[in-house]
């Protein structure tokens, strides 16, 4: 039993247990990313490491959006997000 517990604990990221990011699933997000880039889109998957799968996603520089469509953001180089949609429960 001891060593499904040891394995349980190998299986999660180095800080601790991570966020449950599973109920921002659906929701319209903007992210900014190291090297000042920003993007919003909607998320469409998650995971232990905080990767990001975007869909409908765009990068926004100063005034201009370039079109994105689908993108997967590295958890490591999200600085911080902002949800611009309500998450209910």
């Amino acid at each position: 039993m001891a060593g499904n517990t040891t394995a349980a604990k190998r299986a999660l990221p180095k800080q601790g247990y991570s966020p449950d990011l599973n109920k921002y699933v659906a929701k319209k997000l903007r992210i900014k990313l190291n090297g000042g880039r920003e993007i919003e889109g909607i998320v469409i998957g998650v995971d232990v490491f905080m990767n990001l799968a975007l869909e409908k996603a765009f990068e926004i520089t100063g005034n201009e959006r370039k079109i994105l469509y689908k993108v997967v953001v590295r958890g490591s180089s999200i600085l911080m997000w902002e949800l611009l949609e309500k998450v209910i429960g």
